[in-house]
């Protein structure tokens, strides 16, 4: 159980309780009173940055800490928004002790069998370490990720989230799933986030928003004078136009007043805090504030918060030592012990090295911005290129490396770093993060050839987000290469095809391809066409079409031997002939795809086959082997964590009962379906299952 104060409140503990926070106790206490309740309940807290999230987060945390239910923290910060599946490795660190992941893999194997968790070591390994992956293997290695996050974060334990918005979106696709597995079970989750959650984020769960926002003047004031006493109202307007109400930057400028005027004997007026102002004393905006306090500093302190701010992420002493080796490491090491004690850094938790970071990110954002330019740049090339030396296969050393040379503005070495993580990331379903990438391969592109592909990988994610909007508007700018010659234009292609399909405009499709196939000359990318425009065939539900087009790609591909294409067309395939009342031959292709499906080693492919065979038997009468196939489509889905396709199996077994006469088993597969779609918030599965 956890019951120590974290880290990072340690330092901030004092400040949290003598702060008042302003909110409506009605509203606070109805919160309280539902975290202490029985049942399921989730706390968004919102409100924009130094509005008081994790103050408030702090507060209701607190009567927990020595009474049941214990709480689990995660803290975000903006340090690991570029980290994939972060929530993952953060966990380990902190609940295992484990940071050295892929040296320590087979540790975390041995935790898994100790806990009766079957997980695929290939699958799993693909996705964390090798980033290529087919979608279905991704998505079995995410339901194995989430069933290691469930048991390490137990039933029982109130789950809290401070800065959820920081964290990257596949740890953030893997959170709202944990949370819907913590409310189903009964728990409390608490949540602070700058940004909207999703209207469905929790459907049919108790919930309770507080939002925090800027203060009015009278709250202001009431904040001032509680610290302030003797002060007047027009040198309270003026603290609070200054500003703007938002309360960390108050709660700073009061104590920067305190430090540099005897405000304890003194009244202060607003003629006061006017000459504060000219003489430099006091800061008209928070990063001036920040600065000032950066000035306070002895200047070997003043090296090492430079350094870390140029630095951009947790920085570790020992690796400090060998990135500067002209620097003053003693005076370092003892500059770093002493803005500790200052507050303004903070040890991270669980590390294995002594990682620093700033207590308040923006203090390192305002001294980067005031560093001259040459000495920023020094600085991100040496650290670049030490990084680079180290030849490390991390992907967060790349993600370190890619942001120095960025700042740099080096296009040989960005070019390398960003499209090296962003294949990388685009191969492991990271399409946010591989965006990102490629998005700054735009910005920095080599020469014209370079900027075009890296607009089209851009197109192409778009696509595959389903963000077709976008993917439009560049496919429109480079209209000119559908004229051209080359890879470009082939892939240009391929890309208008997809977003014809995305769109469902397959009369369109067929119109657009019929003038081009012909010119494609690479064969990978005649393949992806051929493979698309016959699903999009299909889908249409054109026999001729289907006849004349589909089948005989479907005999080239067997031809060629290309497994992936087939299997991808094989389920579609056989949908269609259940569809036209075929069986026979709906259950030939599903039959084909499940044996396609075990060569790729794709379990959630194996379960669509085994399903879709069990369907076509059980339309064909044959009512012994349908019931067999949906079960073993069951087992595979569990194996796998398939949760949606488990699902959907039992829905099929739920119409199989019913047509048995079975009712009271249909019912019963009928409500587990629906149960577990609820659970993992999908509502096209619900209405499907509610509707037979």
């Amino acid at each position: 159980m956890i019951k120590m104060i974290p880290t990072r409140w340690g330092i901030l503990e004092e400040r949290f309780d003598s702060d008042p926070l302003y909110i409506d106790s009605q509203e606070l206490q109805k919160a309280r009173n539902a975290l202490s309740a029985e049942g399921g309940f989730l706390c968004v807290v919102k409100g924009a940055a130094g509005t008081g999230k994790s103050q408030l987060v702090y507060k209701l945390c607190k009567p927990f800490w020595d009474k049941e239910p214990s709480f689990q923290l995660v803290q975000a910060d903006a340090n690991i928004q570029k980290l994939r599946l972060e929530i993952f490795f953060y966990t380990l660190r902190h609940e295992l002790g484990i940071h050295q992941f892929y040296v320590q893999w087979q540790q975390i194997l041995d935790w898994c069998e100790a806990n009766n968790l079957q997980v695929d070591d290939v699958i799993l390994r693909e996705l964390l370490f090798k980033g290529h992956s087919s979608i279905g293997r991704i998505q079995v290695a995410m339901n194995q990720l989430l069933d290691i996050l469930i048991l390490l974060y137990p039933t029982g334990r109130m789950l809290v989230l401070d800065d959820f918005h920081h964290f990257d979106p596949q740890s953030q696709q893997l959170l709202m799933r944990l949370i819907h597995h913590k409310l189903y079970q009964g728990d409390k989750v608490i949540i602070s986030s700058t940004q909207d959650l999703p209207s469905d984020f929790a459907p049919g769960f108790a919930q309770q928003e507080l939002h925090l926002q800027n203060w009015d003047e009278d709250t202001s004031a009431h904040y001032i004078q509680t610290h302030i006493p003797n002060i007047t109202r027009p040198a309270i307007r003026l603290l609070h136009q200054i500003c703007g109400g938002n309360p960390g930057f108050l709660s700073d400028l009061v104590s920067h007043i305190q430090r540099h005027w005897p405000s304890a004997q003194d009244l202060i007026t607003h003629q006061i805090i006017e000459d504060m102002r000219a003489h430099g004393l006091l800061p008209d905006d928070m990063e001036n504030l920040l600065r000032a306090e950066y000035e306070e500093l002895e200047a070997y302190q003043q090296q090492f918060v430079r350094i870390a701010s140029i630095f951009g992420r947790p920085l570790r002493l020992g690796e400090l030592e060998k990135v500067f080796a002209n620097i003053d490491f003693a005076l370092i090491s003892r500059a770093a012990n002493e803005l500790l004690a200052k507050g303004m850094f903070r040890l991270e938790p669980a590390s294995n090295a002594q990682e620093l970071s700033f207590v308040n990110p923006l203090l390192g954002e305002a001294i980067y911005r005031s560093i001259l330019m040459g000495e920023k740049e020094e600085t991100h090339r040496r650290i670049a290129s030490f990084y680079s030396s180290q030849n490390s296969d991390d992907e967060r050393i790349w993600e370190l490396i890619a942001h120095h040379w960025l700042q740099v503005g080096d296009k040989d070495k960005i070019s390398w770093w960003c499209g090296k993580l962003a294949r990388h990331y685009q191969a492991s379903g990271a399409l946010q993060l591989s965006l990102r990438m490629w998005m700054h391969l735009c910005e920095y592109p080599k020469d014209a050839p370079s900027l075009i592909t890296s607009q089209l990988n851009c197109a192409a994610i778009h696509l595959q987000l389903a963000d077709n909007d976008k993917a439009d508007a560049i496919l429109m700018r480079y209209q000119h290469l559908d004229t051209e010659e080359g890879e470009h234009h082939e892939q240009w292609i391929l890309l208008k095809s997809r977003l014809y399909i995305n769109r469902s405009q397959y009369a369109e499709l067929e119109g657009f391809l019929k003038p081009r196939r012909q010119r494609i000359q690479n064969l990978d990318i005649a393949e992806q066409i051929d493979t698309a425009h016959t699903e999009a065939i299909v889908l249409s539900m054109d026999a001729d079409a289907i006849e004349s087009r589909a089948l005989p790609l479907w005999q080239k591909l067997q031809q060629e031997g290309k497994e992936s294409s087939l299997d991808s067309l094989a389920g579609v395939i056989g949908n269609y002939y259940i569809n036209r009342g075929d069986y026979k031959t709906a259950l030939t292709y599903y039959r084909k795809k499940q044996k396609l499906a075990a060569r790729l080693k794709d379990p959630i492919s194996m379960r669509i086959g085994m399903a879709g065979m069990g369907i076509a038997y059980s339309r064909l009468g044959n009512k012994d082997k349908a019931f067999q196939h949906y079960q073993k489509a069951l087992e595979l889905a569990s194996q796998s964590g398939d949760r949606n396709g488990y699902s959907k199996v039992l829905m099929d077994l739920g119409i199989y009962h019913r047509n048995e006469g079975d009712f009271h088993k249909a019912l019963e597969c009928f409500q587990q379906s629906i149960s577990l779609a609820e659970y993992i918030g999908n509502k096209l599965q619900i209405s499907i299952v509610t509707y037979n």
